[in-house]
């Protein structure tokens, strides 16, 4: 199953050593909140950069930015890994978002890789706590791009997506 869990505890139930990070934490004794957080801060500015990119004058106001920034992303990465690859990528990025994001906890990933769920997320939530969450999910998932394919096939697939922004994450240069 896949690994979604902020404790250890809430992982036991159906625990197995194909999890890495629960067993990992289980071997080593530890049942204290599980902290992984692949987003940096060049990859907070980054996903800063795209959702400002999909909230610019001109675009669509039916869905939030973050849906828009997912769904580009999504569209690319399921030609490398698939619908389900991508939906499974996304939830855990998802996942990891919500223990610093609270108001992401009402937002659900289809099988298709669609999120749903953001009435319920912007419903009792201001602006800057929302773009605040928005930011954390799409650093998540670029973060978890960067472990799984390299950064600069992830930085390819920006380009692809969003041909404006150019990013170099180990220099933190920016030319738009």
């Amino acid at each position: 199953p896949e690994c979604s869990a902020t404790t250890v505890e809430t992982h036991l139930p159906w625990f197995t050593r194909s999890c890495r990070c629960c067993f990992l934490a289980l071997r080593s004794g530890n049942r204290t909140p599980i902290a992984m957080n692949l987003a940096s801060p060049p990859l907070r500015d980054l996903a800063d950069r795209l959702l400002a990119e999909e909230r610019a004058p001109g675009e669509s106001d039916s869905d939030p930015a973050v849906a828009r920034v997912c769904g580009k992303l999504g569209a690319l990465l399921s030609k490398l890994a698939g619908r389900a690859g991508y939906s499974s990528l996304l939830s855990r990025a998802l996942a990891l978002a919500q223990t610093e994001a609270p108001a992401l906890k009402t937002l659900h990933v289809l099988p298709d890789g669609k999120l749903i769920g953001f009435y319920e997320a912007t419903e009792g939530t201001d602006k800057e706590e929302f773009a605040r969450s928005e930011t954390a999910l799409v650093a998540q998932l670029l973060g978890l791009l960067i472990t799984f394919i390299g950064e600069p096939l992830t930085l390819q697939l920006v380009k692809e997506a969003w041909p404006v922004i150019t990013h170099d994450l180990s220099s933190d240069s920016r030319t738009q």
